[in-house]
């Protein structure tokens, strides 16, 4: 209740403040403190009634210290107010002379919150009407006629009590009455009017006299103080209190000063000074986050008990107070209190992404977004690490979640050849592109080149920010890094020639291969390796096939006499105009004695367009209709295998990564790893859908084992889906290659290495062998050997997928014939 009264009196004194241009605060009210023991209460006997609307608890507080101040309303010692019946109260006094003193006033004004309380007091259960006090008699005015002027208590006991003011009272009133009376205890001067004043009117009488009442409060003024400061240094130095100033000391929360208007501003002056003296400023310890969090809480404390501090920070970690001693520490030690409830959690993430959400902005939109969604405010401190703030550990949690979940850091490397590609240039400009995309609204990601290292020349390339974001920047890169990917490919030619006259067959097809290395091969079949990057390799190949495939190649023989010394000598102007002309080339097959001149010379020609000209002999080239390859599908182990090519899997470069590596690694020993350890130094990048051939071992019983490099499954993106038939296919076309008779394959993906469904890589598989039959017979292939193994759950129903999807193609749609011998079931 103590707490409540003096922050009224303070918003008073505020309001008092605004409107005098100084802290004087006239107020018709007191302040006392709960001090009565029950036992004393139990003595309160004589009653006063009184009539009032429906009353809150602090208005009856109010009333209760009204009626307990003497210099008020008369009365003393008294219990609380309590209700009698509906609009009806009473209270109890200790001392009947307090009753009777109350009793005898003809109205109470008490001032609350809601305004001003009239109550009218009797001493019965039926309380008297509320009546207005009648301060002049009506008629023709009696020898001695009074008059009730009601003025503030604490100016009457001044005006009684000080001889100086009270004979400056008594003058003004000289030529007024004859007599009056100071009733500090009743807020009254009783003025009596005497015969010497029978010649004025009543009504100009009373308005004398009311202009005396105003002069007296104009000239002498009240002043209320309610600071527990200010009240101990008035206690603690009375000298401050003049001949002609009065202090009145109610309760230990109240004192009146009362004088003339200057004595008390000089009182009052000198007060300031006194408690500016002991006013002091101290540091306290607490960071911008921790106090945003604390703010309104710590707002509202400051507000109702330390009105007097003066806030202010110095730096960002600590807050500075101003003010009296007692409160600055008792504000500091509040402070100190409420940060224990304060939660951290450090979250150690890398410093580019620290430095990320400092330069974009990211902390205050996660302190907004986390202020409303959280049950408590979590605030964000940049430094070594991120240090999270809150009230509640559970928001931390949350928000610590949010944080891992919304950002990271992808670094991903170019090497030398990448980054030194003709494509760069075009991959900074698509990355440009997207960066500006994902930052159109608000900054989202940042994207930096770094600097080629001592240790090598390759360029990392630094992606900060949203994951969403930085997903679609790492795809451009991979895809690049996919297609500039070091690679080697090759291509069947029609025949010998082709490969021997190879660079003038690229000129007459129009192909510059510029960035790949080729290396024509005549043994064991004709055909051309090529390796570079990727999307060249890729691109290369297609359109060689297809200009091989619009290649027409002539035999025939010159008969007559002298022809292969034309051929030699005068007839090679011929023959290069006629290359150039027809676009063809033209070459002597035999070199028969150039003696004789009745022998013939054997010619082929290679054009781009066919000619029927000249029906001469062709060079007719193998017949490998015939050839269909056996398609096996059986249950066992690929280790047992016996044949010349075995295909396995394997993650990061790892020979024994995958359980069936593990198995070769275990079955052939140190041999198989040295072999596998030299090949890939002869092939130094493995991207995803490239193999690595690796030569067999006698344990094994392979010529070679050719390891695919695989991914873990994506699904949706489609990225391990596409390297691993990238790697199927390529198998096979190296068994052509390198005319290997027969190859196994296991059913590559399922397990937890790669967790591919077993469904999916089991039609992986069958596609790509039926594609690869699609082609045509081949040249040295004749068995293809699906290995499933037993002891798998699935066993059984992947053996049916298999067979089932083979099944579809074993029959040329086109030509109705069988393109494979036979599928084989379990062995």
């Amino acid at each position: 209740m103590k707490q409540k009264v003096c922050q009224h009196i303070r918003k008073c004194a505020a309001s008092q403040k605004q409107r005098h241009g100084k802290v004087v605060v006239c107020l018709k009210t007191t302040l006392t403190h709960k001090t009565v023991y029950e036992g004393k209460m139990a003595l309160c006997k004589h009653e006063v009634v009184f009539q009032a609307r429906e009353l809150t608890d602090p208005e009856k507080e109010k009333i209760q210290m009204y009626f307990k101040i003497k210099r008020r309303s008369g009365g003393g010692e008294c219990g609380p107010v309590e209700k009698a019946s509906e609009g009806t109260y009473k209270i109890s006094f200790l001392e009947q002379e307090a009753q009777q003193r109350v009793l005898d006033r003809k109205e109470h004004v008490i001032i609350v919150a809601s305004g001003e309380l009239h109550l009218s007091v009797t001493g019965n259960d039926t309380p008297g009407v509320n009546k207005h006090s009648t301060d002049s008699q009506q008629g023709p005015p009696s020898e001695e006629v009074a008059k009730i002027l009601n003025m503030d208590s604490y100016l009457l006991a001044y005006l009684d009590e000080n001889p100086k003011a009270r004979q400056d009272l008594q003058q003004r009133l000289s030529t007024l009455c004859s007599s009056f009376k100071i009733s500090p205890e009743a807020d009254e001067l009783v003025v009596k009017r005497g015969p010497a004043q029978k010649e004025l009117c009543q009504d100009k009488w009373e308005m004398q006299l009311e202009d005396v009442c105003i002069q007296i409060m104009q000239t002498y003024q009240c002043y209320y103080e309610v600071d527990s400061e200010r009240l101990k240094i008035l206690q603690d130095n009375p000298f401050l209190c003049s001949g002609n100033t009065s202090i009145y000391r109610e309760t230990k929360e109240l004192a009146v000063v009362v004088g003339g208007k200057s004595d008390v501003d000089k009182l009052l002056h000198k007060l300031e000074a006194l408690q500016t003296k002991q006013q002091i400023r101290k540091d306290c310890m607490v960071s911008e986050a921790h106090f945003a969090l604390l703010e309104e809480e710590f707002g509202t404390e400051m507000k109702a008990s330390f009105p007097h501090i003066k806030i202010g920070r110095q730096g960002g970690r600590s807050l500075v107070f101003e003010g009296p001693e007692t409160e600055v520490e008792v504000a500091c030690s509040t402070l100190q209190q409420l940060i224990k409830k304060i939660r951290q959690r450090r979250l150690q993430l890398p410093g580019p992404l620290i430095a990320f959400l400092t330069s974009s902005g990211a902390i205050q939109t996660y302190q907004s977004r986390f202020q409303q969604s959280l049950r408590s405010p979590v605030m964000i401190e940049a430094g070594p690490d991120l240090i999270l703030s809150s009230l509640t550990s559970e928001s931390l949690e949350e928000a610590a979640a949010a944080l891992e979940r919304d950002l990271t850091v992808e670094t991903v490397v170019l090497e030398q050849a990448e980054a030194e590609s003709p494509g760069i240039t075009t991959l900074k400009e698509t990355l440009h592109g997207a960066l500006q995309k994902a930052n159109r609204d608000r900054k989202r990601v940042e994207l930096s080149y770094g600097i080629p290292s001592q240790s090598g020349p390759q360029i990392p390339v630094q992606i900060v920010g949203y994951k969403q974001d930085i997903e679609q920047l790492k795809a451009i890169l991979l895809n690049y890094k996919f297609n500039q990917a070091d690679i080697s490919d090759f291509l069947n030619l029609p025949n010998s020639l082709v490969v021997e006259n190879f660079s003038k067959v690229l000129e007459l097809l129009g192909l510059q291969p510029s960035g790949l290395r080729l290396m024509p091969i005549p043994l064991p079949s004709p055909s051309v390796q090529f390796a570079g990057p990727r999307e060249l390799v890729q691109q290369f190949r297609e359109r060689l096939a297809s200009g091989l495939s619009s290649l027409v190649i002539k035999d025939f023989n010159v008969d007559g006499p002298g022809a292969p010394q034309y051929f030699r000598g005068e007839g090679k102007d011929n023959i290069a105009l006629l290359e150039r002309s027809h676009n063809v080339l033209i070459f002597l097959l035999s070199d028969q004695n150039p003696v004789d001149a009745t022998a013939s010379s054997a010619i082929s020609a290679i054009s781009l367009t066919p000619t029927d000209t000249q029906p001469h002999l062709s060079l007719t080239p193998p017949d490998y209709s015939q050839n269909k390859i056996d398609l096996e599908v059986v249950l066992g182990q690929l280790e047992d295998q016996q044949v010349d090519v075995m295909v396995a899997p394997m993650v990061g470069r790892n020979m024994t990564s995958t359980r069936i590596g593990g198995i070769f690694a275990q079955k052939a020993g140190n041999q198989l790893q040295q072999n596998f350890d030299r090949s890939q130094k002869c092939q130094s990048s493995l991207k995803p859908g490239d193999v690595l051939e690796v030569d067999g071992t006698p344990t094994i019983g392979c010529q070679k084992i050719l390891f695919i490099e695989c991914s873990r499954w994506d699904a949706l993106k489609g990225n391990s889906e596409k390297a691993l038939r990238y790697g199927l296919k390529r198998a096979l076309e190296l068994c052509e290659h390198h005319a290997f008779s027969s190859v196994a394959f296991p059913i590559i993906g399922p397990g937890p290495v790669l967790n591919i469904p077993s469904g999916k890589a089991a039609q992986m598989l069958t596609e790509e062998i039926g594609q690869f039959g699609q082609r045509g017979p081949t040249r040295s292939l004749s068995t293809i050997r699906i290995v499933i193994q037993p002891d798998y759950q699935e066993s059984a129903e992947v053996f049916q997928k298999v067979c089932s999807r083979l099944s579809s193609y074993m029959v040329d749609n086109n030509t109705g014939q069988g393109k494979w011998k036979c599928i084989c079931g379990p062995r």
